[in-house]
């Protein structure tokens, strides 16, 4: 059977055993009167208030990005588009470029073409 020892004192709540600096303060009487008390609660609402209209003004922020990323979305998916369109437009009239065509634009084959190389020392102008 095992005995209780009673000599030695038990830590209670709100003594004098290492509390937080909060717990002193409410100990004394600075903090435990009651305009020090409605202030605090006022502080606290104060804070509440202002959490609040920050968390509203974030959420509003993000869904008008979004709202914005989707615009931006669809613009590029619309430009791509026409850009796609160009391009099969360039490849069609590219595709149709032929001898005689050139020939009615002006254009003629060269006898001698001049070609530049480069060398160690510099461009080289060769004729062939």
């Amino acid at each position: 059977m095992r005995t209780l020892n009673i000599n030695k004192t038990l830590p209670l709540p709100f003594t004098s055993v290492s509390r937080p600096f909060i717990f002193k303060l409410l100990r004394d009487k600075t903090l435990a009167n009651y305009d020090t008390r409605v202030r605090f609660f006022w502080l606290l609402v104060g804070v509440a208030i202002m959490s609040l209209a920050t968390y509203i003004y974030a959420i509003t922020f993000t869904a008008k990005n979004v709202g914005e990323r989707q615009a931006l979305e669809n613009e590029v998916a619309r430009i791509t588009a026409d850009l796609n369109t160009l391009e099969f437009k360039h490849i069609e009239l590219e595709n149709k470029i032929t001898l005689e065509l050139a020939h009615e634009y002006g254009f003629s084959e060269t006898k001698a073409p001049l070609y530049i190389s480069r060398q160690a020392g510099g461009l080289s102008y060769n004729k062939r």
